[in-house]
């Protein structure tokens, strides 16, 4: 949370350095104004700060005080305007937008909150001004500021094809060499100004909060045909359960016990061999080579509590994975598997012949190594 303020004495500004946050306060009023001051602080508290693979928005809830000091003879109220400023940041800043709305209450400012119709947006780099609020003397105006990629969505309960998360992901994306955490960040700036008359005044500061990103790694593109190995909690094959049918869709993938994954049979046959397929340049499907050649495309259910054989189709994202390269313990590389519709990786079960499903990436039971295979 980070106090801003500015004070305003006949017409001149008298700002307060140091702060974290900078705002934009205007004011404007009718009537006669005597000669007075002109005073506004602010407050900005970081909801959400960090954008996963699973989470893109980010949210900020200001609250703006109007100090209005002047003559007994003014009775007019005062129109506050939230600023943010255009961001100067060549890499998270440059690909990201801005949203910001009044919101009435601080409940209303949360990380699930969608913006309020009419609501100003725009490029970060541009920056973006609120509609003004109407405020009287020693009232206060509430703001919600909402941080998107571009070609994104401000509302973090839009449908997946509205995350595009395929096109994002690979913007976001940070090489393991660059960072071990998936992460890059920018520090925002806001401004505060308040105008009465002939009377102006604004605060502004640098840094109010910083944004950042969390494992969110490089798209990859590996060799077409894989073994894909888990490589905690124990060593073990993604596997296929065909039971012998081969075209047959909701068949589970299960771990398998065997590091090496060949298992004694000719890879073409061999129910832990995997094809990588890639049918756009940011995600891919995954196809267990022992079925049908109709089926055995790996498809998260929608409740993720399992990843199942499915019948071919690009269009169903839950189908659709974004291959990401990041650090493994003990300074290894290794992949995780990005569900286009969820966001959620691919995750091995805690043992063998246990079923895959998905979740929150991070942890190491949702990094795996590939093994490339000659068909």
């Amino acid at each position: 949370m980070v106090l801003v303020s500015a004070i305003a004495v006949g017409g001149s500004l008298i700002g307060v350095p140091g702060a974290i946050a900078h705002w934009e306060k205007g004011l404007a009023a009718g009537g006669e104004v005597a000669a007075g001051s002109l005073s506004t602080s602010a407050t900005v508290t970081g909801v959400k700060e960090t954008i996963t693979n699973d989470s893109y928005q980010t949210t900020h809830f200001a609250r703006v005080l109007n100090e209005q000091q002047a003559s007994s003879g003014f009775t007019g109220t005062s129109s506050v305007t939230l600023v943010v400023e255009p961001s100067t940041d060549a890499g998270l800043g440059a690909v990201m937008s801005v949203a910001v709305w009044p919101v009435t209450a601080p409940g209303d400012c949360d990380s699930m909150s969608e913006p309020a119709p009419g609501y100003m947006s725009a490029a970060w780099s541009e920056g973006i001004s609120s509609v003004p609020v109407e405020t009287p003397p020693h009232g206060e105006a509430l703001f919600c500021v909402r941080g998107y990629p571009t070609d994104s969505t401000p509302s973090p309960s839009a449908p997946a094809v509205q995350q595009n998360r395929a096109v994002v992901a690979a913007r976001l994306g940070v090489a393991a060499a660059v960072s071990s955490t998936g992460s890059k960040s920018f520090a925002p700036t806001f401004t505060g100004r308040i105008s009465l008359g002939n009377f102006n005044a604004q605060a502004p500061a640098s840094g109010a909060a910083t944004i950042s990103t969390s494992r969110i790694f490089n798209f990859f593109t590996t060799s077409q045909n894989v073994y894909l190995r888990n490589v905690a909690p124990a060593a073990s094959c993604w596997n296929i359960a065909y039971g012998g049918n081969t075209s047959q869709p909701g068949l589970d993938l299960i771990a398998f016990a065997n590091p090496n994954c060949a298992n004694g049979a000719a890879p073409t046959r061999n129910e832990q061999f995997f094809q990588i397929r890639v049918p756009g340049k940011s995600a891919v499907q995954i196809r267990a080579n022992s079925t049908n050649p109709a089926y055995g495309y790996l498809q998260a259910t929608p409740d993720g509590t399992l990843i199942e054989s499915q019948v071919g189709n690009v269009e169903e994202l839950h189908q659709l994975w974004i291959p990401q390269s990041g650090p493994l313990s003990g300074g290894y590389s290794g992949r995780q598997f990005v569900n286009v519709a969820t966001g959620l990786c691919a995750q091995a079960p805690a043992a063998s012949g246990g079923t895959f499903s998905t979740a929150p990436c991070g942890s190491s039971n949702r990094f795996f190594s590939t093994m490339w295979v000659s068909p």
